[in-house]
């Protein structure tokens, strides 16, 4: 429960925490002759850049997934800083250190099958905390946002986790190998952070800064260690005792504002938020850590504030998770909708749901490239991935790593001619869920024919649905199409269904009835997919049930065959009865057939 009073209560609802977020913004220099100057904004970048890369390089070392995390770091990197932001000094060693990172990526095929496992999870995560994509809209049954909001926060460690834990994923020792950096490769990190000792000394004297403004290691190490902490009593109380040492260190207050979302201190939550924005350098063209704790600090406002305070702030939040997300976060602005379509649910300001449309309207269009490129692996042969060639000049260590990355990418591509005997047509999840909420939208806001016509189109590749499973693809389309008699068959092993009724990750039930009685079969696995030379349409997927091969027929059964895709009200059904059955005798065993109806 939150333990701020009503006074700090409506502090942390107005966001006016002017004492806080003064003290920590007014950073000053004490000159030779005792005069106090505040630092230019180029000078406050460096120490930000300094703390930060610092920061960076002991997480790199504490964390035990580290090319994780490596991954992340050289994204953000080089894809963010803002290289009018920094100093000749900071941009010389943020060369040194990319410079390192890329030596220590992982392949490009791991990192975009990973890539492509989180955001298939993140996406079902936020499926099942959603149970309609207008859920939020609901006056009768309220929303769980802190469940919306931990879907959103769902990690790519999170997901390599999850992944460890199944059983039957055929590349799995492919995607577990590797995470954490070897001993030599962990001492060159390292040694960057005696480059980063060095740099920090030509800061401070470069700007005559008091040394105080750059972090030292032990001081970083100490943060680190708490801010990964899993106890966040413990993260919290070091956090406040330590407040003079990080007050100017901006990643500080998302810290503490994090202990306090966790322990439902609200109002000091947003108080902290205030903070952050006032101490922030500007070191980045997008503030991705800011960007990533606003879904919480929607929940906290929620608690404390209500009516224009709540409003007012609610807008900044939805709009800055808009502008500081790049082109991955596709989560974040999915949340960001959801906000702006909660704010039209309680002030019925039609502005709101148009943002909310267009937001989702572009994740869509951004969204559609993944589901082409899917389709375009899944239509063509399997493509072994392979190595460059290794340089002349390679030295036993390099050769030895070539060995075992080549060896690594044998394993995986027979894993992925493994996998294609049995592999139905992909829909990628991310899609899919801001699909389902365009459409949604769409009809709210009943769009004209000539908007139907654009949303069509996107969602078209060379005049064809991106969705190679029809019923999806009839889902997501404006244009009517025939009731489709697809072509199945059922027997005693097996079920045949067309693929294109199917896709990665749908589930097929088979419902018994007789009379009253109902049974449930649900284990279904395809174990052969045929595929045609005459394209999709007539590929077969073939599908077997342990369950139901022990289960004893009669001749007044019928049998129901329900294909379901993770998407609102969408199933495709199926139905079968019992056409013609016999009673085994002594060794001979019974026998039974089904028709279609």
């Amino acid at each position: 429960m939150s333990d701020g009073s009503s006074t700090s209560e409506e502090s942390g609802a107005n966001g006016n925490s002017s004492q806080t977020s003064g003290e920590a913004s007014d950073i000053q220099v004490i000159k030779p002759n005792g005069e106090q100057e505040e630092l230019n904004q180029l000078q406050k970048n460096s120490v930000a850049m300094l703390n930060y890369m610092t920061m960076v390089s002991q997480k790199i070392e504490n964390s035990k997934s580290s090319r994780i995390f490596l991954e992340k770091v050289y994204t953000e990197l080089i894809n963010n800083t803002g290289p009018d932001k920094i100093d000749k000094t900071t941009q010389y060693n943020l060369s040194n250190m990319l410079d390192i990172i890329e030596d220590y990526r992982m392949l490009d095929v791991k990192r975009e099958r990973l890539r492509y496992i989180y955001d298939q999870d993140k996406a079902n995560t936020i499926k099942e905390a959603l149970p309609s994509p207008l859920a939020v809209m609901n006056i009768v049954q309220s929303f769980d946002w802190k469940k919306m909001v931990v879907s959103v926060a769902y990690t790519a460690v999170d997901s390599i986790t999850k992944y460890a834990n199944a059983n039957d994923a055929l590349d799995k020792q492919f995607m577990l190998d590797g995470w954490s950096l070897d001993d030599e490769e962990a001492k060159n990190i390292h040694k960057n952070r005696k480059r980063a000792f060095n740099y920090m000394i030509d800061i401070v004297r470069n700007y005559e800064l008091p040394g105080n403004l750059a972090l030292s290691e032990e001081d970083i190490q100490s943060f680190v260690e708490y801010a990964d902490s899993d106890n966040v009593h413990k993260k919290m109380q070091f956090f406040e005792s330590n407040k003079d040492k990080y007050r100017f260190f901006s990643s500080y207050w998302i810290e503490l504002a994090d202990c306090y979302y966790e322990t439902e201190q609200y109002s000091k939550c947003i108080e902290c938020v205030d903070t952050y924005e006032s101490v922030y350098a500007g070191i980045f063209r997008k503030d991705y850590e800011y960007s990533q704790f606003l879904p919480k600090a929607i929940v906290a406002l929620k608690n404390v504030s209500s009516g224009e305070e709540y409003r007012k702030k609610a807008e900044k939040y939805a709009q800055a998770m808009v502008d500081n997300s790049g082109e991955d976060d596709w989560s974040l602005r999915y949340f960001a909708a959801q906000t702006y379509i909660d704010l039209y649910a309680q002030y019925k300001d039609e502005a709101y749901i148009k943002k909310a449309y267009d937001i989702t309207l572009n994740n869509v269009n951004s969204l559609t490239k993944k589901q082409i490129e899917l389709n375009d692996k899944y239509l063509n042969e399997v493509e072994d991935c392979k190595l460059g060639d290794m340089p002349d000049t390679a030295d036993d260590n390099e050769k030895s790593k070539y060995e075992s990355q080549k060896k690594e990418l044998d394993e995986y591509n027979k894993s992925m001619r493994e996998k294609r005997k049995t592999e139905c047509p992909p829909l990628y999840e991310p899609l899919s869920l801001n699909c389902e909420l365009l459409f949604s939208l769409a009809d709210k806001i009943n769009v004209g024919e000539s908007e139907k016509s654009k949303i069509d189109g996107i969602l078209k590749n060379e005049g064809e649905s991106i969705f190679l499973t029809k019923p999806i693809s009839d889902k997501f389309s404006f244009t009517q199409s025939d009731k489709q008699d697809y072509d199945a068959s059922l027997s005693k092993d097996e079920l045949a269904l067309p693929a294109d009724i199917l896709c990665e990750g749908a589930t097929v039930t088979a419902i018994i009835e007789n009379g009253d009685d109902k049974k449930e079969f649900n284990d279904w696995k395809v174990f052969k997919v045929d595929r045609s030379d005459n394209g999709i349409d007539s590929f077969k997927a073939y599908l077997y049930s342990d369950e139901i091969k022990q289960h004893t027929w009669s001749k007044d059964e019928t049998v129901k065959i329900i294909v379901s895709y993770g998407i609102s009200e969408l199933t495709t059904e199926l139905s079968f009865k019992v056409s013609d059955y016999s009673d085994g005798w002594l060794f001979i065993p019974g026998s039974v057939t089904f028709e279609k109806i």
